[in-house]
C-alpha cells in the first residue's frame, strides 16, 4: 500500500516541479504566460524553442509587443509588422531582391 501512495505522489509531484521550475527559469520577456504555456510546451502547432528564445535580441519584449493583443486561444494571428522598431531595416528589405520578390507575390 505504501509503493502505491510513493507512486501516486511521484505521478502528480514531478509534472508539478517540472512545469514550475520550467515557469520559474523563463526570462523576463515572457509576461506573456499564456504564449509561453502553449508555444513553448508544445500544446500548439506553432512551437517555440525556449532555449533559442532565451537568447534571441528580442528576449525582453513580451510576445504581444510584436504580434499584438491576442485572445486566448488563438487560431490566426496577423503577421508581425517589425518596421515600428525596425524602420531603417525594413527600408533596407524593400530595396533588396527578396524585398522586391515578397512585393510581386
Amino acid at each position: 500500500m505504501l509503493w502505491l501512495k510513493t507512486k501516486l505522489t511521484l505521478i502528480i509531484l514531478i509534472p508539478v516541479l517540472t512545469l514550475s521550475l520550467f515557469f520559474i527559469c523563463i526570462p523576463s520577456f515572457s509576461k506573456d504566460n499564456h504564449c509561453i504555456e502553449c508555444h513553448v510546451t508544445g500544446k500548439s502547432e506553432k512551437r517555440i524553442e525556449l532555449k533559442e528564445l532565451k537568447t534571441s535580441v528580442h528576449k525582453d519584449i513580451g510576445c504581444t509587443n510584436c504580434h499584438g493583443a491576442l485572445s486566448y486561444p488563438h487560431r490566426e494571428i496577423k503577421p508581425v509588422n517589425c518596421t515600428g522598431c525596425h524602420e531603417n531595416e525594413n527600408a533596407d528589405y524593400i530595396k533588396s531582391i527578396h524585398g522586391k520578390l515578397s512585393a510581386s507575390g
